[in-house]
C-alpha cells in the first residue's frame, strides 16, 4: 500500500551502538562489525560494492559494481601530499598512502526501506545496504565523510547471524548481529528520504534545522501506519 526508501547513519560512538564497534580486537570469541566485514570479504563470503558509478565520480548505493577484496581494501586509505627535498635542496611532491585503521570507521550508513504490509497491517522496514563511512580530509581540513564500498545486507545476514555481541542485559542470552539489525537495537538519524531532487537533508537545510527535518520524518514515517488505518 505505501513504501518509502530511507537512508540513514548509524554513529558507533553513541552508546546504544557501542556493540558494533567493540572489541576493537578480537576478544573472548567476539569481534566487532568492522572486522567481520573485512575478513569476510577477504575471505569471499560478502560482496564489497563500489560506492561510485562507472564514470567514478557520481555517487551510487544500487550494488552494480562489484569490487574485488583488493579493490574494497584499497578503499579504506588515505592519501596526502607531501612536500620533500631532494639532495640538492630542491622541493618536490609526493603522494603517500596510509591505511585507515579499522578502529577510525566509527559510523556508516544504512540504505533501508520502510513498507506497509497489508497482509499484517503492520509497517515493515527493510535494510537493503550497508556502508561504512570514514572521515574525508584535504590539507589538514576536514570536509565530511565518505562511503568506503556497500555491501548488501540480505547477503550478509548469514555471516552476521554467526558472530554473537554483547549483550548488556543478560550475559547468558545469546544475541547476534542480525538480531541487533532484525531487533532495530540501534540507534539512528534520518539523512535522506527518497525524493524527486534525489538531495539528502544536509544539501538544503543547515547543520541545526537539519535535525529537525529527519525528527519530522521519522514522526511522518511513524505516524504513516496510523494514519492507514480506518476506525
Amino acid at each position: 500500500m505505501w513504501a518509502q526508501r530511507v537512508w540513514r547513519v548509524v554513529d558507533m560512538r553513541e552508546k546504544m551502538n557501542h556493540v558494533f564497534y567493540y572489541p576493537l580486537k578480537p576478544s573472548q570469541g567476539r569481534k566487532n562489525m568492522m572486522y567481520i566485514i573485512m575478513e569476510s570479504i577477504e575471505l569471499e563470503r560478502i560482496t564489497a560494492y563500489s560506492p561510485l558509478k562507472a564514470d567514478s565520480v557520481s555517487p551510487s548505493d544500487m550494488f552494480d559494481i562489484p569490487l574485488t577484496a583488493f579493490e574494497a581494501k584499497s578503499q579504506l586509505t588515505r592519501k596526502e601530499t607531501v612536500t620533500k627535498y631532494d639532495e640538492y635542496g630542491d622541493p618536490y611532491d609526493t603522494v603517500i598512502v596510509e591505511d585507515i585503521p579499522l578502529e577510525d570507521i566509527k559510523r556508516f550508513k544504512i540504505k533501508e526501506e520502510v513498507f506497509f504490509d497489508k497482509q499484517r497491517s503492520t509497517m515493515e522496514t527493510r535494510i537493503l545496504g550497508i556502508a561504512p563511512q570514514y572521515e574525508f580530509y584535504r590539507e589538514g581540513e576536514f570536509l565530511g565523510y565518505r562511503d568506503a564500498f556497500w555491501v548488501y545486507f540480505p547477503e550478509a545476514r548469514t555471516v552476521f547471524a554467526e558472530f554473537e555481541v554483547y549483550n548488556r542485559h543478560n550475559d547468558s542470552h545469546r544475541l547476534t548481529y542480525d538480531d541487533v539489525f532484525w531487533k532495530r537495537m540501534f540507534s539512528s538519524y534520518i539523512i535522506k528520504v527518497s525524493n524527486v531532487y534525489d538531495r539528502s537533508i544536509d544539501r538544503y537545510k543547515s547543520p541545526m534545522d537539519a535535525l529537525y527535518e529527519a525528527q519530522e520524518m521519522e514522526d511522518d514515517i511513524r505516524n504513516r501506519e496510523h494514519d492507514l488505518w480506518s476506525f
